[in-house]
């Protein structure tokens, strides 16, 4: 029997074609979908922090034309990006507009600044980053997911 090939879109922002239903089927890189870009919306995002540094938030993001808008319940941030064939990467700074009574906030009463790479796609984007708090580097990763398109 002829095993057909099948276009498979992932997450990467790349078009493969695969071939077989095992677990390892066959990939064939065809190359970046030209046509995807970062939509113009609001997202919610889920930030988690690594390295050892436990926090993590949840929040609504809008992203516009290469400008960043957001925020989540002690901070709002606000930033830029820039993309291209399913990859993306941009700078925010965020800012505490509540006081966190009883809380130790990792960013809690300081403006940080924080670096993001990486990949969009339907509506969906995956970052890793690095945010500079005082003198110390705290990486972290989040995910965004389209609401409402502009």
């Amino acid at each position: 029997m002829t095993q057909r090939w099948s276009e498979l879109k992932r997450r990467d922002g790349m078009l493969y074609q695969y071939r077989g239903r095992s677990k390892a089927p066959q990939l064939t890189i065809i190359g970046p979908l030209p046509h995807m870009q970062v939509t113009n919306g609001l997202y919610t995002i889920r930030i988690e922090m690594k390295d050892g540094k436990r926090g993590r938030a949840t929040g609504v993001i809008m992203l516009l034309d290469g400008q960043i808008r957001g925020g989540d319940t002690y901070f709002y941030y606000t930033g830029s990006y820039s993309f291209k064939n399913g990859k993306w990467r941009g700078d925010l700074i965020t800012h505490q507009h509540t006081e966190a009574v009883g809380k130790n906030l990792a960013f809690g009463g300081r403006e940080v600044s924080c670096g993001f790479t990486g990949v969009y796609s339907d509506g969906e984007a995956a970052v890793e980053g690095t945010a500079l708090v005082g003198k110390t580097s705290v990486s972290f990763s989040a995910v965004l997911k389209l609401q409402a398109p502009f």
